[in-house]
């Protein structure tokens, strides 16, 4: 998508577009088709950055046909439209809803909870960040804590162990730092991290 965040402004010849596309689903709601159509007018206001609407239309799909294909790519246009905002609290949340349900069909099931699971661990990352530019330091250092205590195998896990430690010694607790130093060192002894890490022990 480009330009500035938006909204911006639907084309009427779009609008009767998705009207129509409600109307029928309206008038056979049981139809094969209904997902297709939904997704279909969902994506027009997603493509015009009228996110609010396009998430709550994307939802109704997740919702109501989990097994189609329309669901898995519904799933995925709200996750990227939090993305594209930089609403990583918001995106947190959903990606958790989401791998909560039953979406997806067939064997794409998998790959789409991959995907999932790693935007809501980076979002959950990205969250911590932001609570470190509020000065945050206690708050951010729960949420790196909470991203590896959840799955302390996933890519974001040394470098959040190490903020950790970092936030701890911005709020002068030396002791607790230098124990995490230790869990970084010994925890995740590859990473990027640990040189740093040693010197602070």
């Amino acid at each position: 998508l480009e330009g500035g965040p938006g909204p911006d402004p639907i084309p009427d010849i779009v609008m009767d577009g998705v009207k129509s596309r409600d109307l029928f689903a309206t008038i056979v709601p049981k139809s094969e088709r209904v997902p297709t159509v939904w997704y279909f007018a969902a994506e027009w206001f997603y493509k015009y950055k009228n996110f609010d609407e396009a998430r709550r239309r994307f939802e109704m799909i997740a919702t109501q046909h989990p097994t189609t294909v329309e669901a898995e790519n519904s799933a995925k246009l709200i996750i990227e439209s939090y993305r594209l905002v930089g609403n990583w609290g918001a995106g947190e949340e959903w990606a958790r809803k989401l791998l909560a349900m039953q979406v997806s069909r067939g064997g794409g099931r998998k790959d789409l909870g991959k995907d999932l699971q790693v935007f809501y661990l980076g979002a959950k990352f990205k969250g911590g960040e932001e609570l470190e530019k509020q000065g945050r330091f206690d708050d951010a250092a729960k949420k790196y804590l909470s991203l590896v205590a959840e799955d302390p195998k996933n890519e974001f896990a040394p470098t959040a162990l190490f903020r950790v430690a970092r936030n701890y010694e911005k709020l002068a607790k030396y002791e607790s730092a230098t124990k995490v130093y230790e869990r970084v060192v010994n925890e995740y002894p590859k990473s990027e991290s640990v040189d740093f890490s040693l010197h602070r022990i």
